[in-house]
């Protein structure tokens, strides 16, 4: 099973929350981290030390293990109890500053276990990335009917750790979009309004391609013949329509059953760049959720004037926020370690802080946040 360690993410620190100077922190033979932190008080400077401590463990655990340290993780959901993580913690030397604060030299081990476990139930704030598939699969000659093809079936099997659409709901879909979105892997248009279908359903990711399956010439008079497919598919961010993974490949499998050769066939052509394409994903997926947050009713001078970009890019779990469209409606890409519901709730509590702004809501989905100002 696919490693979790996308979730190990880095910790960025204000200054308003750690106030301190440290010197170069220095690791000893035996485990412990050594620092050198300030406070307003003896105890603030503890608890910085011990904050300190932990960010220097966390850093090597991710430089270890997964080689990045994208996104945020709110501290307080880390250091809601410190104690846990940070053990044989020892002061070494301590000062009082007066006006100037309190210093406190320390050194301290980083419990990895606990740490890890912490981080791995982010996960669950997190879930797993959502996909709709679309597949125009070329069966000898005959297309399958959408939702039944090898290859969506092989990729569900392939891809245990992405969340994929019910084949009810996607069937739902097919019969009222009447199949023409299946084609969205080469025709521009399809794709457009499939990306459209993908975002009303709130999904994170469209998989558009196309497989095609042939029969070759007989293996050495054995009554096998070689079965080969091509899998070619685009992975494509819905939020901000961007292709973030593409495979190319074929497979080949020798078989006297057409169906079972060509099963083996197409697995082998997933398989081969299935590594490649799950690392793709979960890069983006980790920095957390792509939203698209509409706001209407307000000009872009307004929102800037009463700081509205400031305040959204503050809320706890928005990592970045990107503005696409700053003419008619406003639509930003906010990227975040939750869905649309949740930071619609996050806007709701953070109206206090909009100089006087009111808002209602239009559409709240997983994937997409549209808003109407009703008062500025």
């Amino acid at each position: 099973m696919m490693r979790r360690t996308f979730l190990y993410i880095g910790i960025l620190f204000t200054s308003a929350l750690l106030l301190h100077c440290p010197s170069t922190p220095t690791k000893v033979d035996d485990g412990y981290i050594i620092v050198t932190e300030k406070g307003v008080d003896r105890d603030d400077a503890e608890l910085n030390a011990k904050k300190k401590i932990l960010e220097i463990g966390l850093g090597a655990l991710i430089e270890g293990e997964s080689k990045s340290t994208d996104g945020q993780l709110d501290y307080r959901e880390i250091y809601e109890s410190v104690e846990g993580y940070v053990t044989h913690f020892t002061i070494i030397k301590e000062k009082d500053l007066g006006d100037a604060g309190y210093q406190m030299k320390a050194k301290g081990r980083v419990n990895r276990k606990a740490l890890k476990n912490a981080l791995e139930e982010r996960l669950k704030t997190i879930g797993k990335p959502r996909f709709m598939v679309l597949i125009k699969e070329d069966f000898f000659g005959t297309l399958r009917e959408p939702g039944d093809s090898i290859t969506e079936k092989e990729l569900v099997v392939k891809f245990p750790d992405f969340e994929f659409m019910d084949r009810n709901q996607f069937q739902k879909i097919i019969a009222r979009e009447g199949g023409e979105i299946i084609g969205a892997y080469d025709d521009p248009t399809a794709q457009e309004k499939a990306l459209k279908v993908a975002a009303e359903q709130g999904v994170d990711f469209l998989l558009v391609g196309r497989t095609k399956v042939i029969q070759g010439a007989e293996v050495m008079n054995s009554g096998m013949f070689s079965i080969q497919s091509t899998v070619e598919y685009k992975i494509i961010d819905v939020g901000t329509a961007r292709i973030i993974a593409a495979n190319n490949s074929s497979g080949a499998y020798p078989h006297i059953n057409k169906e079972q050769g060509a099963q083996k066939s197409i697995q082998k052509g997933i398989d081969s760049s299935a590594n490649s394409i799950v690392s793709q994903v979960m890069k983006k997926w980790k920095a957390g959720r792509t939203i698209r947050l509409v706001i209407e009713g307000i000009t872009y001078d307004e929102y800037l004037e009463k700081e509205m970009d400031q305040i959204i890019r503050k809320i706890k779990g928005v990592n970045s926020v990107n503005e696409r469209n700053t003419r008619g409606p406003l639509v930003l890409e906010v990227q975040a370690m939750f869905d649309g519901t949740r930071l619609y709730k996050r806007l709701i509590q953070a109206k206090k802080d909009m100089n006087g702004i009111n808002f209602t809501s239009k559409e709240v989905k997983g994937g997409q946040v549209h808003i109407q100002i009703t008062q500025k």
